[in-house]
């Protein structure tokens, strides 16, 4: 885009000092004319004493010559007024577009760079700050999560533990107390056999 601009700027440039050159030349012949006749002038005029005496037609040919001069070179410097202001404009032109260039330019990156979201525009970066730091929280939740489930999957392990320790404990003891009723039952079965046979 730049360049595109840079170039109609040169071409302008360049297209102005071809016709100022042009002109120049022009102008430059213009006054060479004008010296060829003053000299001519002052040559074909007759000397008398401390004198120069120039023939009328040759007084009015130099002053026609000198107003042509003038009135071009008056148009020529009107003519060059004029395309410099226009050139001016066209170069305030050329730099309002640029400016507007700029801006739009840098609309689009603005645009580029953000989204929305419930009717906020948001920065990309913003919003990838937001969402690392987010995953991050998530990851700590996650993590911490995990720890307290460790931690109770390793009391819940020495619960069942305890309990399988206790269960065994508790069988043992009912084996035991079963073992002893019965050796008391028998026992009072025996006494009761004995007292029945003392009978």
């Amino acid at each position: 885009m730049k360049k595109l601009q840079l170039s109609i700027l040169a071409l302008i440039v360049g297209a102005s000092l071809c016709y100022t050159q042009d002109n120049n030349q022009e102008l430059t012949t213009d006054a060479k004319n004008l010296q060829n006749s003053f000299e001519q002038l002052i040559e074909n005029a007759s000397r008398w004493e401390n004198y120069t005496m120039i023939l009328t037609s040759d007084v009015n040919s130099f002053k026609e010559n000198s107003y042509q001069l003038i009135a071009n070179l008056s148009y020529t410097i009107e003519s060059q007024k004029t395309t410099i202001e226009n050139k001016r404009e066209s170069q305030q032109n050329l730099l309002t577009e640029i400016e507007k260039l700029k801006n739009d330019r840098d609309e689009a990156i603005k645009e580029k760079n953000s989204f929305i979201i419930f009717g906020a525009t948001i920065s990309k970066s913003f919003f990838i700050s937001i969402v690392i730091f987010l995953f991050i929280v998530l990851l700590t939740l996650t993590g911490g999560a995990l720890i307290l489930l460790k931690r109770c999957n390793n009391v819940s392990c020495n619960y069942q533990k305890e309990l399988h320790k206790l269960k065994e404990e508790f069988e043992e003891y009912r084996q035991e107390t079963r073992k002893n009723k019965e050796r008391i039952v028998i026992e009072h079965h025996r006494e009761i056999q004995k007292l029945k046979g003392e009978n």
